[in-house]
């Protein structure tokens, strides 16, 4: 078990088989297709990176052209990540309000979280 923190709540977070089963009861899909957005969109945004050093661009003109370059991908990879986030925390706890409801106490959402690169690291260690 793993203590995240989203907005200043902090959340108890697990993975086991029935982590599995309640993915796709619901969510209506297979917890792998959401772990492969998430490696797609990370492989994507690293070699996005890697081209641009390559071309010369500064730091700054980095951000600019990956927030360009990746926001084809951006939806599928913030439902993604949400979803794992939500199951990893309904494992621990199954009366935690719907998923709906608990996106509504996340305020603001930025891939650049820090919950968001523990949820992908868990999901990384648990599933690949």
């Amino acid at each position: 078990m793993k203590t995240i923190k989203i907005c200043d709540k902090e959340y108890d977070i697990d993975c086991n088989a029935f982590t599995y089963v309640q993915y796709k009861n619901i969510f209506g899909k297979g917890i792998f297709s959401d772990i492969q957005i998430i490696k797609t969109f990370f492989a994507e945004q690293s070699k996005t990176i890697l081209d641009l050093k390559e071309n010369g661009f500064d730091n700054e003109k980095i951000e600019k052209e990956l927030n360009k370059c990746m926001l084809n991908n951006i939806d599928d990879f913030v439902e993604a990540i949400t979803r794992l986030a939500y199951i990893f925390i309904y494992t621990v706890n199954s009366k935690i309000e719907n998923y709906e409801k608990f996106l509504k106490e996340i305020p603001k959402l930025s891939i650049d979280d820090e919950w968001v690169i523990e949820v992908t690291e868990f999901a990384v260690e648990k599933f690949c």
